[in-house]
């Protein structure tokens, strides 16, 4: 039987640079985007624009990260991650440098929205799990459990700073304030060791766990042949679904919460509480996974993600801090605990040389559901005038979400 916690005592020097490295790029990748919600009223003031045409430069950034994803995998295969995190950092730097200077959605879009989105992408998960995936074996829900909780713990802290920058400098200023930010990360990226790091630890290039297929233990995947596999799809869509509607809440979560009667410096602690929340539920669920299923670890989380829909409804006819919390804290625990959940299994089923790609391609889903889920919610509340029709439209995304946990038996049984 594995043990519940992970020992890191015997671990590879190298496999500790490549966690806190990829911890590191997604403290400041993942918690920059994620604090999206804060400045979705105050760029909406200054430059006129509707709640949906505001929602739609995130959908611009998501959809960016997840139509590159499948190329973005590929490029990490052949090129390695120093040219691929040299790139997504640039392209981060200038597009929140450019959209600092934005005077129209459409310029948002084209800096904060398309760069930054490239930026994710070459900096973000996909990467990520290709690396992971040479170092850690026996416990990859954990360690990508690690790495994704980063945004999380950024998010604690940035949501309410950066409202409170905001309020002081506005948020034009508070945009260069991430481009210089991101700058402190190239010293870093320039004297890590790719080449140790890419021949991978101890036993990468035939260990994968028991609970990988044959077709992963012989490393005969493909992204052709992973395009043919129920498996590929059924995790595609979970991510399409989930990330929808869980994106889609993370973005409009303080507005909805001002809307509901709460003060805007109350919302944006509350979303920083459930940034708070996030990094335990990520790093939780992965171990959770590593123990007891991911399948099983995951269904859980989406009865937690679940309550809070539940809670938020109540939340809109009663704003109240003793019905607020725990709204906040189950979906603080549970709205990122998919994606460690989905890399461990896709690290298990299509293990080998072309995860990358795979990976990759998988990912694509969450982008399109992503930028889909979130461009929808803005637009159904402008267009009915209701915000409970975000309620109603994420509630539906998160059990379309669950339904590849119990229909496909390579992840049900994962």
């Amino acid at each position: 039987m594995r043990p519940i916690l992970p020992s890191f005592r015997e671990t590879p020097p190298l496999a500790l640079a490549v966690l806190a490295f990829c911890f590191g790029t997604s403290l400041f990748f993942g918690g920059f985007s994620q604090t999206f919600s804060v400045f979705v009223l105050p760029i909406a003031t200054d430059l006129r624009l509707d709640r949906g045409e505001i929602a739609a430069v995130y959908s611009v950034m998501m959809l960016t990260n997840g139509l590159v994803s499948p190329a973005i995998g590929m490029l990490f295969d052949q090129y390695g991650p120093r040219l691929m995190y040299a790139a997504g950092l640039a392209l981060a730097i200038a597009g929140y440098a450019l959209g600092a200077m934005a005077d129209s959605a459409l310029v948002l879009a084209l800096t904060t929205g398309f760069l930054g989105g490239l930026g994710i992408a070459f900096s973000g998960g996909v990467p990520h799990a290709a690396l992971v995936s040479r170092w850690f074996h026996d416990h990859p829900g954990a360690a990508m459990g690690l790495i994704f909780s980063a945004g999380g713990f950024a998010t604690v802290a940035l949501s309410p700073l950066s409202q409170i920058a905001i309020e002081a400098l506005g948020w034009r200023s508070t945009y260069f304030i991430y481009a210089g930010t991101l700058a402190l990360l190239l010293p870093v990226l320039l004297i890590m060791p790719w080449r140790q790091i890419m021949a991978g630890g101890p036993g990468w290039h035939g260990h994968v766990d028991r609970q990988s297929s044959e077709a992963a233990r012989a490393e005969v995947w493909t992204l052709g042949l992973a395009l043919r596999s129920p498996s590929f799809w059924g995790l595609f869509f979970v991510y399409f679904f989930t990330g929808g509607s869980t994106v889609a809440l993370l973005v409009h979560m303080v507005s909805f919460l001002i809307e509901a009667g709460f003060s805007p410096l109350v919302a944006a602690s509350a979303f920083g509480l459930g940034g708070l929340l996030t990094p335990l539920g990520m790093i939780g669920f992965g171990l959770l996974g590593d123990r007891i299923g991911r399948a099983r670890a995951a269904r859980l989380s989406y009865v937690a993600t679940a309550l809070s829909i539940v809670g938020l409804y109540f939340v809109s006819a009663l704003p109240t801090l003793w019905l607020l919390i725990p709204t906040i804290f189950f979906f603080g625990v549970s709205s990122g605990s998919r994606g460690p959940v989905v890399s461990a299994i896709a690290m298990n089923i299509f293990a080998g040389r072309r995860l990358g790609g795979i990976y990759g391609g998988i990912s694509l889903g969450g982008g399109l559901g992503s930028a889909f889920g979130t461009w929808m919610g803005g637009v159904l509340q402008d267009l009915t005038g209701d915000p409970l029709s975000l309620v109603y439209f994420t509630g539906a995304f998160l059990v379309c979400g669950a339904v590849p946990f119990f229909a496909i038996s390579s992840i049900r049984d994962s």
